[in-house]
């Protein structure tokens, strides 16, 4: 017999437009959505001491100390719990005022003349110069606003091209200097997306960058975000390329780089699509390799449950929601409701998907004995005599979305359905579903005798 691991109709149905679903954001966050991937591993308590112990330096202008503590960061390519580097973490900490989003002009300008006092100061440091390019970006966006492309007005966008220009030029004088920065390709892989740069020119960035520090996940990410349709790529391209790049890295790193794609490109309410068209298996895998190598985080562990929910995995998501506990991460689900909402379905899931399996072993151990294969021959007659014309409305309405799928059902010791579960929710299997729980079969070997039903449906 085909063995298919299944789950309830019912619930999927009903769950999967609340749950699977979040609303969506503006699409014209050209230099956040690029920021995000780094500024998120701030959401854990160990980098959020870190961002305010730089600040605090920056405040008091304590040039030289950050200089060193930059330096000590490349060379060690120190890592928070969870992987994420600190380096990114520190730029952050000096781009751009404490609250970006709603920082004022003059909290900007007061950061960029900040900047620049450190370069006039200390001409041969890349630290500032870099922090000052990814300060102009910041400012860039606050001149667009988060509105759709067509809500920008000519002025907004003018200050947004101006700005994005100030953050290359600086970053093009940097590049002169001695000392070296993985963070300085990381923000022209911004400025290549905020300027639209053609996909040659993106990639040979990429290729630069990735040759420089191979191991700096945030390239993958930043490469495979330009490469979404909604910025300059084609539907498909986001996914071949972390399958290609893991592939070509190999072995734990790639495995890692898969993940930290999806979770920081995928895990996004306006890119979510990504997930679906991207390996399950190899994100476990990856962060299955990232914690075995780094630890984890109430971060990771918030990304790694979304993707499982987002999979429909409760049996892996379960128990990561249970060593999130209480720690949920607004940037991963936006809103504590759509947290529990999550939280509360996967533990339905997960409970059903108990009852399912022992209904699946009872159907095995039913077809052991001659009078279970005798009973199953007949259901198999009774339910094509029964639900022939149902089967062909069903059909009909579902046009050309169809696909094979199993029913599990309960039978009564009369005969009566006690309970029906199906392998996926198909339109057929949903139009089906309420006609066969009402129904009545010859009565079973015995009282809540589970069978399978096989639905093999071709176009």
């Amino acid at each position: 017999m085909r063995r298919t691991y299944l789950l309830p109709i019912a619930l999927l149905s009903l769950a999967a437009t609340s749950l699977f679903g979040q609303e969506s954001l503006p699409l014209g966050d050209i230099a956040r959505q690029a920021r995000a991937t780094r500024t998120a591993e701030t959401s854990q308590d160990e980098a959020q001491k870190y961002l305010t112990d730089v600040r605090e330096l920056l405040e008091k202008e304590k040039f030289d100390q950050i200089d060193r503590q930059a330096a000590s960061e490349r060379s060690s390519k120190a890592r928070f719990s969870g992987g994420g580097w600190k380096l990114p973490t520190l730029y952050v900490a000096l781009s751009g005022p404490a609250s970006d989003s709603d920082a004022t002009d003059i909290e900007w300008t007061t950061r960029i003349e900040t900047l620049k006092r450190w370069i006039s100061q200390r001409p041969d440091s890349i630290t500032p110069r870099v922090a000052l390019a990814d300060a102009y970006l910041g400012y860039a966006w606050k001149a667009r606003g988060s509105g759709y492309a067509d809500k920008v007005t000519d002025e907004g966008m003018k200050l947004f091209d101006e700005r994005a220009e100030l953050a290359k030029t600086t970053l093009d004088d940097a590049a002169a200097l001695k000392e070296k920065c993985p963070q300085w390709y990381n923000v022209m892989q911004i400025v290549a997306l905020a300027q639209g740069w053609s996909k040659a020119q993106a990639a040979r960035l990429f290729e630069h960058a990735i040759a420089f520090e191979p191991t700096f996940h945030y390239y993958y990410q930043a490469y495979a975000n330009y490469l979404l349709p909604k910025w300059y790529g084609e539907e498909g391209d986001s996914e071949q390329f972390a399958d290609a790049i893991s592939s070509r890295i190999g072995g734990k790193q790639g495995s890692i780089i898969y993940f930290e794609i999806a979770a920081g490109v995928g895990c996004h309410c306006s890119n979510e699509t990504l997930l679906q068209h991207m390996s399950w298996t190899k994100m476990q895998q990856g962060y299955a390799a990232l914690e075995e190598l780094y630890g984890t985080s109430p971060l990771r562990l918030n990304q790694f449950a979304y993707m499982a929910v987002k999979m429909r995995d409760a049996g892996v998501a379960q128990p990561v929601f249970a060593r999130i506990g209480e720690n949920w991460d607004k940037e991963t689900w936006r809103t504590e409701k759509y947290f529990d909402d999550c939280k509360a379905w996967i533990a339905r899931m997960a409970a059903v998907s108990n009852q399912i399996r022992m209904a699946s072993s009872a159907v095995e151990t039913n077809l052991q004995t001659k009078e279970g294969r005798q009973y199953d021959g007949q259901i198999a007659k009774e339910f094509g005599d029964k639900f022939a014309a149902a089967m062909q409305q069903c059909v009909e309405t579902a046009g050309n979305d169809l696909g094979s799928f199993d029913f599990l059902v309960q039978l009564r010791s009369e005969g009566a359905v006690q309970q029906v579960f199906a392998s996926r929710p198909t339109p057929v299997s949903q139009c089906l579903f309420p006609k066969l729980l009402s129904s009545t079969f010859a009565p079973p070997p015995k009282p809540l005798y589970w069978v399978k039903i096989g639905m093999n449906i071709r176009p």
